[in-house]
């Protein structure tokens, strides 16, 4: 059975019993695109926006999200703390991934620096199709429960908040997990850890996870 790590940045961590989901970098991607037990997503992340303001760059990116090695849009989101971009800028970008993965029908890795509020309004404006993912969220039981009642998803990674764990009312079915690519991080670790403090199972957790996986990305083995 297949650990999964649904975002990464590291092309280097490839196991053989781990199925990680790439972000791919800016550039010429083509050589990254058949590697065993590495699949991608293609976004543009609000601090790098600059370059992505045209309609050019979307088509560009439009066309390599086609490509069936990539199996969801961004990471792509709103951060507060990106000043490098402002945030009406970042929003209409991120508006624009919105409309790709909607469009192409593949899920959605959002990028959330204190941008909650911003983030559920895009929700409840659009009323996607498609899966919303906050990756590496660190919140609270009470926004894990405002995002999770709206139905978007949370992947937990090496910072999460063991609090939300306290509480009966998240929503198990709609969890994943990440390393985010942060270095000496594993993702069999991260199970491990989850699984304690949700108080199951190695073997229980880990199927729930690949179910909640398949749920999601239906292409992954």
């Amino acid at each position: 059975m297949f650990y999964y790590d649904i975002h990464t940045h590291n092309i280097t961590q490839n196991k053989e019993n781990t199925i990680s989901i790439v972000n791919l970098p800016d550039g010429d991607n083509s050589m990254l695109l058949d590697i065993d037990n590495i699949y991608f997503s293609k976004g543009i992340h609000p601090a790098h926006i600059s370059g992505f303001l045209d309609e050019n760059a979307i088509i560009n990116i439009r066309e390599q999200l086609n490509n069936p090695r990539i199996v969801a849009i961004g990471e792509c989101g709103i951060d507060h703390l990106a000043h490098n971009a402002k945030l009406d800028e970042q929003t209409r970008v991120f508006e624009q991934m919105i409309l790709l993965s909607e469009k192409i029908q593949k899920p959605l890795i959002v990028h959330n620096v204190r941008a909650t509020g911003e983030i559920m309004q895009l929700f409840k404006k659009y009323r996607p199709k498609q899966t919303w993912i906050i990756h590496g969220f660190r919140g609270n039981i009470q926004t894990a429960q405002q995002l999770q009642r709206l139905g978007i998803w949370l992947s937990l990674g090496p910072r999460y908040n063991d609090s939300i764990f306290t509480s009966q009312y998240l929503d198990m079915d709609k969890i994943l997990l990440e390393t985010d690519g942060k270095q000496g991080i594993q993702i069999k670790n991260i199970y491990r850890e989850i699984a304690q403090n949700a108080k199951m199972d190695d073997e229980n957790f880990t199927t729930l996870i690949r179910q909640n996986v398949r749920k999601v990305f239906r292409t992954l083995p």
